[in-house]
């Protein structure tokens, strides 16, 4: 890493996207996490702005990632975040994203140097703010191995749970929907022999979502918050199931792995 880098540097830098909500879009994200279509599902956002890009790293992902210039931590990984619904968005919208970095940090590990950011994303539909989220990123050297954790148990008793088995077409659909190209997602020997996890691993955010399809099923009202974070990976072929439990006005949620070990934790609403 470069002494004279400064992470402060970063912060307020912004970029601008682009979108429209469209019918096949919405029957392909629903087919993918396999619920039924309708309009502006929680966690369809997710599925759009993505561009592929044609310059790569070895492993997938573009060489830069808008707003963030060139840094000494190439790799990266989507750690957690919380999401604002403000307003629903009709089939056919035009919608705006704005993202700006709102925070960037080096800290120290035990994978050594890594740099922390949020990115703050702002989405309006002729001006009217539809969705206010932050995004979560840890920025990895280039040959960080991947953490490993001590287990963490959900630390409640699930009111409901619900099972999903993600598997390998599953995880290149939603590739494909969100424009993600890291090769940990599909690229078996690459993602095992060369990032040295133990197979091919499960997008954070679709386990967020799946979560967020359980909240609004369990809770019975539209989400209007989701705060989630990852905690361990999971491989593709390993059942997950998710948790929730009514705590006062909101949920308490985990997907939880087969040996009992939270893979993402979340609250949702209030």
């Amino acid at each position: 890493m470069s002494e004279s880098f400064d992470p402060l540097t970063l912060i307020g830098l912004s970029v601008e996207a682009h979108d429209r909500v469209t019918g096949n879009d919405l029957d392909d994200f629903a087919a993918t996490i396999g619920e039924p279509v309708r309009p502006w599902p929680p966690g369809f956002h997710w599925a759009m702005f993505g561009r592929f890009q044609r310059a790569l790293r070895h492993d997938g992902h573009p060489l830069t990632m808008a707003p963030f210039p060139p840094l000494p931590f190439p790799r990266r990984m989507w750690a957690g975040g919380e999401v604002a619904w403000l307003a629903p968005v009709a089939t056919g919208s035009d919608v705006r994203r704005l993202t700006t970095v709102e925070r960037a940090s080096v800290k120290q590990g035990r994978i050594g140097p890594f740099m922390l950011a949020s990115l703050r994303h702002r989405l309006t539909v002729d001006g009217t703010p539809v969705v206010d989220e932050r995004q979560d990123i840890a920025f990895l050297q280039p040959d960080a191995a991947p953490g490993s954790t001590a287990g963490e148990a959900p630390g409640f008793a699930p009111d409901w749970q619900a099972q999903v088995t993600p598997d390998p077409v599953t995880l290149f659909r939603y590739s494909a929907l969100t424009g993600n190209g890291h090769r940990i997602h599909y690229d078996y020997p690459y993602a095992t022999e060369v990032e040295g996890y133990g197979g091919v691993v499960v997008h954070g955010p679709l386990i967020a979502t799946w979560l967020m399809q359980a909240a609004e099923r369990w809770g019975g009202v539209p989400l209007k918050r989701f705060a989630y974070r990852g905690v361990r990976p999971t491989f593709a072929g390993r059942p997950i199931t998710l948790i929730g439990r009514r705590d006062g006005a909101g949920l308490q949620l985990a997907a939880v792995s087969a040996d009992g070990f939270v893979l993402t934790r979340a609250t949702a609403n209030g």
